[in-house]
């Protein structure tokens, strides 16, 4: 018994190993498969690229259009296509971008010493960074030293001017090495686009957000990254910010804008440095109620045509401004015998009858 129980168990650890050994030998061919497919693609693109240097004129044409296979020594054959887009470059913003939001930057005001509004200035030790495109309606300005680059992005950079100096669709300085240059995926940034300048601009419901104020941090803390989140910055929070900005604590820190955890929940910032401007109470009031008037005296003299006339007026709302003495002669139509003022007494002269 003790053998077969030894055989028994013996049995079971070469039945362990061989699933191992399955196992291993399936994730070895996935590794392989997903290797060859890398490789195929590599080539593929470097033979396009090779035809297109060959064919400068005509780019699209000298690419292949058939599949080109690729067979890799143990034998694995996979196929690849490369598709040929003809443009300026602006179609990347569209048909190639990144899956998600983009950062669309439509204000701005003109730098100092130009004309033209700029939409992204940034100075500093280190890049502005983002994690999507990248459309400025205008232009950016940039100088972060010693060399740059001023902004950093991995996806595509697009802006409706051209660069700082130049004209038509020359990037000038953001495209060269130095401090103001525009790091992209493809280091190419896009100047002179004109469909961004009257591009209509995407109006974000703000009422939504009011309910959602925007964290601001009391200090940098000890980490090398300030996370921020999405919401509503009042005037209060953006001086809280420029604060932090201007400390020395936060020399050389990071401040991330972070999307919002709920992908289905909106990530937009909306920073407003104005204090809130406090409308006046204003009431009307109506009065329903008509004046009053009476007369007070009237002290004539048998021997004299003249009567001495006292008056008042009352308004319980409104008040009064101004009376008017009217008159009729033995019930007949009143006419006015003193015109609307602040008198309150005066001698009416009759006549004997």
């Amino acid at each position: 018994m003790i053998a077969l129980g030894v055989i028994a168990l013996t049995f079971l650890s070469i039945v362990a190993l061989l699933g191992l050994a399955l196992t291993t030998s399936r994730i070895t061919v996935s590794q392989r498969d997903a290797m060859l497919r890398n490789r195929a693609a590599d080539g593929a693109i470097e033979a396009a690229t090779a035809s297109i240097a060959q064919d400068p004129g005509t780019p699209c044409e000298a690419v292949p259009t058939s599949p080109v296979p690729f067979v890799d020594p143990d034998g694995g054959q996979v196929e690849a296509v490369v598709e040929c887009v003809p443009g300026d470059g602006s179609q990347l913003l569209t048909d190639l971008d990144l899956g998600g939001p983009f950062v669309d930057v439509v204000g701005g005001s003109a730098a100092p010493g130009s004309t033209e509004p700029v939409g992204i200035r940034h100075s500093g030790a280190a890049p502005i960074r983002f994690q999507s495109d990248v459309r400025v309606r205008r232009s950016s300005s940039l100088d972060v030293l010693p060399d740059g680059p001023g902004l950093v992005t991995v996806g595509q950079y697009a802006q409706g001017s051209p660069g700082p100096g130049r004209s038509g669709t020359d990037c000038g300085a953001l495209a060269a090495p130095g401090p103001g240059q525009v790091r992209d995926r493809n280091g190419v940034p896009v100047c002179g686009l004109a469909s961004l300048v009257t591009a209509p601009v995407i109006v974000q419901d703000l009422g939504s957000l009011g309910a959602t104020p925007g964290v601001v941090p009391t200090s940098c803390g000890a980490g090398s990254v300030v996370r921020l989140t999405p919401g509503f910055y009042g005037a209060a929070q953006v001086r809280a910010l420029n604060t932090l900005f201007a400390s020395s604590g936060c020399n050389g820190r990071t401040f991330h804008f972070d999307a919002a955890d709920d992908p289905n929940a909106s990530s937009v910032y909306v920073f407003d440095a104005n204090d809130p401007i406090d409308t006046p109470e204003w009431t009307n009031t109506i009065d329903t109620e008509a004046p009053s008037s009476a007369v007070d005296s009237a002290t004539a003299n048998a021997c004299s045509q003249e009567i001495a006339l006292a008056w008042s007026a009352s308004d319980a709302g409104s008040g009064v401004r101004d009376t008017a003495v009217w008159v009729a002669e033995d019930g007949g139509t009143p006419a006015e015998w003193l015109p609307a003022g602040s008198a309150n007494a005066a001698v009416f002269r009759g006549r004997w009858g």
